[in-house]
C-alpha cells in the first residue's frame, strides 16, 4: 500500500527545494491561483452573482492549461516529454560548463554575499546528488532508463542540469513556455464576451524557471507597451532566477547552521581573547577563565558538529528549512552509521590541513619574496586578491565535495531505515515521497545477508561500536579544532576567523588584513543586498497579483 497520509503543514517558502502538499487532488503551489486571487474572485462572484458560471469556466481553464499535467510537467509518454530528453545536456557540454562553474564557483567564494550563493547552490547540488543515488538503486536504472529521462516528466525536472549560478534551470525552455503561455492569456483575453485571467509571472521556488499566479480580471488585452515590459521583466527574472534561489537557499542554511555553531565560535572566541589578555597582564588569579570557556566552546562545536552534517544534508534534499531542527530523526541516522559518520569527520580534519596552510603561509609570504615587503597598499591587497582566489579552487572543491558525501550518507541510510520500518513514510519530506513512490523503492525489505568482510559494519552498529566508533568521532573533531589554533596562532585573523569556519558555514576564505580592508563591510552589505532583495521581490508580487504591475 503505497499511500501516503495528510499533507504536511508549513508556509510555501518552507518548500524551497520540495514540492506541494500531499493532500489528494492538491495543486502544486507554483501553479494554482495565489490567496489574494481566491478572495478576488470571491468577491465578484458576491457582487455579481450571473458571474459565477463564468468564473468557474476561466478558473478551469487556467488549472487546465498551468498545471504540471500540461506542458509546464509534460507526462512521460507525451511528445513535451520527449521534447525534454532531447534537451538533456550532453556529455561534451558538460566537459565545457565545468570549468565554468567552478570559476564561478571560486569567484563567489571571495566575498560574504558571493559565499551566500555557494552554499545555496551546493544545497541544490546536494538534492540532485541523492536523487540520482536513488535512481541508481531503483528498478529503472537497471531498465537502461536515463537518469535525466526520469527526471523530465515530474517537478523535479530542474535537475536535468547541474544548478545554474544566474540563469533559471532549463532557460530557453524557460522563456519558450512562458513566451507561450502569454500568448494564450492574450488570446483569451482578445475573445469576445469572456473574461480573462491575467497571468502573473513570479519565479519558481525551484529555480527551475517562471511560474504563473493569477491575478484580476480584465476585459481586453494588455498594450503593447505592457507586453514590451512584462517580456522584459520576464527575461530579467530568468536571467536571474538561479542567483537568487541560490542566494535565498543559502541564506536558510547559514541561518539554521549559525543556530548551532556560531555560540561554540563565540566562546572560542572569548576564550582566545581572555587567555592572552591574562598572559600579558599576568593576572594569575583568573589563569583558568580563558582555558575554561575555549574548552567549553570546543566541546560545545564538535557535539554541534555530530548532527549538523546530517542536518544540513536532511534540510538540502527536503528543501525544507524546518526538517534542520529534527533531531530525532537525525540523530537516529547518525546512530544508525557511526562508521560512515567518523569517515566524515575524518575527511573534514584532513581537509582542513591545507586549509590551515593557506591561512598561515600567506603570514611568510615577504620571507618567502623580499620583494612583496615594498609594495604599496593597493598593490599588496591586489596580490592577495590573487593569492585567496587560487585559494579556492581547494577550499570550493572541498566544500562542495564534503556536502556530497554527507549527502549520499543520508540518501542511503535513509532509505534503508525506511525500508526496514525503523522510521514511516511520515517522516519523509514532500519531494522524498514522491521519487521514492515513483522508483517503487517505499517497500519493507527482509534483512540481507551480509559479507563476512562487512561483518565490521554490523559491530559498528552495537552498543560497543557506538562508543568506540563515537569516541574515534571525537578525536576527528577535536583534530579539526585544534588545526584552528594552530591557524590562528601562526596568523591572526581577527573575530571573523573564529566565527566564519569555510568548511563548515560559509566558504568565504577572503582574509585581507584590517589596515587594509574591513570585513565587516562585506558582512553588511551582504545582509543589506538580501533584505532590499527581499522585500522588492515582496514588493513585486503584491502588485502583480493585484494588477497594478503588468508583467
Amino acid at each position: 500500500m503505497n499511500d501516503k497520509p495528510g499533507p504536511q503543514t508549513g508556509s510555501p517558502d518552507d518548500t524551497a527545494l520540495g514540492g506541494p502538499d500531499r493532500s489528494a487532488g492538491s495543486t502544486p503551489k507554483d501553479f494554482a491561483p495565489t490567496l489574494d486571487s481566491e478572495n478576488e474572485l470571491g468577491r465578484n462572484v458576491r457582487s455579481h452573482p450571473g458571474a459565477l458560471p463564468r468564473e468557474k469556466e476561466t478558473q478551469r481553464e487556467t488549472n487546465r492549461i498551468f498545471t504540471p499535467s500540461a506542458a509546464t510537467a509534460p507526462h512521460e509518454d507525451s511528445p513535451a516529454a520527449e521534447q525534454s530528453r532531447d534537451a538533456v545536456p550532453s556529455r561534451v557540454r558538460r566537459i565545457l560548463l565545468a570549468p565554468v562553474k567552478l570559476f564561478l564557483g571560486m569567484a563567489f567564494c571571495q566575498s560574504a554575499i558571493g559565499a551566500l550563493a555557494v552554499l545555496g547552490w551546493t544545497y541544490r547540488l546536494m538534492q540532485r546528488s541523492v536523487l540520482k543515488q536513488w535512481w541508481q538503486l531503483g528498478a529503472r536504472s537497471e531498465k537502461g532508463d536515463r537518469f535525466e529521462d526520469f527526471l523530465a516528466g515530474v517537478r523535479t525536472r530542474e535537475h536535468v542540469h547541474w544548478p545554474n549560478w544566474f540563469f533559471a534551470q532549463n532557460f530557453g525552455e524557460t522563456i519558450r513556455s512562458a513566451w507561450l503561455r502569454d500568448r494564450a492569456n492574450d488570446l483569451r483575453a482578445s475573445e469576445p464576451g469572456r473574461s480573462a485571467v491575467c497571468l502573473a509571472p513570479v519565479p519558481s521556488r525551484e529555480g527551475a524557471g517562471v511560474s504563473y499566479t493569477a491575478g484580476q480580471r480584465s476585459t481586453a488585452g494588455r498594450s503593447r507597451a505592457d507586453r514590451v515590459l512584462g517580456n522584459a521583466t520576464l527575461l530579467l527574472r530568468a536571467i536571474i532566477s538561479s542567483l537568487w534561489s541560490n542566494i535565498r537557499l543559502g541564506v536558510h542554511g547559514i541561518m539554521n547552521t549559525w543556530v548551532l555553531t556560531l555560540p561554540p565560535c563565540v566562546l572560542m572566541l572569548f576564550g582566545w581573547y581572555d587567555g592572552w589578555n591574562n598572559s600579558f597582564n599576568k593576572g594569575y588569579e583568573q589563569f583558568h577563565v580563558g582555558p575554561a570557556v575555549s574548552w567549553l566552546g570546543i566541546l560545545l562545536f564538535i557535539a554541534s558538529m555530530c548532527y549538523v552534517p546530517m542536518a544540513q544534508a536532511r534540510q538540502a534534499v527536503t528543501g525544507n528549512w524546518r526538517s534542520f531542527y529534527q533531531f530525532r530523526l537525525a540523530l537516529t541516522l547518525v546512530r544508525r552509521r557511526w562508521l560512515a559518520c567518523f569517515g566524515l569527520a575524518t575527511l573534514y580534519a584532513l581537509c582542513s590541513v591545507p586549509m590551515m596552510i593557506l591561512g598561515s603561509v600567506v603570514m611568510f609570504l615577504p620571507n618567502l619574496n623580499p620583494a612583496l615587503g615594498e609594495l604599496t597598499p593597493a598593490q599588496a591587497v591586489q596580490v592577495l586578491n590573487r593569492y585567496y582566489f587560487w585559494s579556492a579552487l581547494f577550499v570550493f572543491t572541498a566544500f562542495v565535495m564534503l556536502r556530497l558525501v554527507a549527502a549520499r550518507i543520508y540518501g542511503s541510510t535513509l532509505l534503508k531505515a525506511v525500508q526496514t520500518g525503523a522510521f514511516a513514510r511520515d517522516a519523509l519530506g514532500e519531494i522524498e515521497w514522491q521519487v521514492l513512490q515513483r522508483l517503487d523503492l517505499l517497500r519493507l525489505e527482509p534483512p540481507r545477508r551480509r559479507h563476512p568482510a562487512l561483518r565490521i559494519v554490523t559491530w559498528a552498529g552495537t552498543r560497543a561500536g557506538r562508543v568506540t566508533f563515537g569516541l574515534l568521532t571525537f578525536l576527528a573533531w577535536l583534530t579539526f579544532v585544534a588545526q584552528l589554533y594552530v591557524a590562528q596562532f601562526f596568523n591572526y585573523r581577527g573575530p571573523h576567523g573564529w566565527l566564519n569556519q569555510p568548511l563548515v558555514q560559509l566558504p568565504w576564505f577572503h582574509h585581507l588584513p584590517v589596515t587594509l580592508k574591513n570585513p565587516w563591510g562585506d558582512v553588511i552589505a551582504a545582509a543589506a543586498i538580501v533584505f532590499v532583495a527581499w522585500r522588492l521581490r515582496r514588493f513585486a508580487i503584491w502588485l502583480a497579483s493585484r494588477n497594478l504591475l503588468q508583467m
